[in-house]
């Protein structure tokens, strides 16, 4: 199963890279969740962009990611061949 990421800033920034593949066993049930973590092993310097993904509030102070038109949930189960948008929050201070 495949599962492919595009990547806005400021995710595409910190890798060099606008898209990438997440790799899971075929039969594999995949959530959400499970991407944005293989996500940050496969790519640790991300990990000061996303903190710990049990953290549902840290997790969408940082994110927010889109299938379709849909905004996606940490819960949300994700399919072989599923493209999944990746945005950073936009935020003021």
């Amino acid at each position: 199963m495949v599962v492919t990421v595009i990547l806005f800033p400021p995710f595409s920034r910190v890798i060099a890279k606008e898209k990438v593949n997440i790799d899971f066993a075929e039969d594999q049930r995949v959530s959400f969740w499970r991407v944005l973590d293989r996500f940050r092993d496969e790519y640790p310097i991300t990990k000061t962009l996303l903190p710990s993904v049990s953290d549902h509030a840290k997790v969408y102070g940082n994110l927010f990611a889109v299938r379709g038109s849909n905004l996606l949930l940490l819960g949300d189960e994700v399919f072989d061949k599923d493209i999944i948008k990746l945005y950073g929050s936009i935020a003021g201070g």
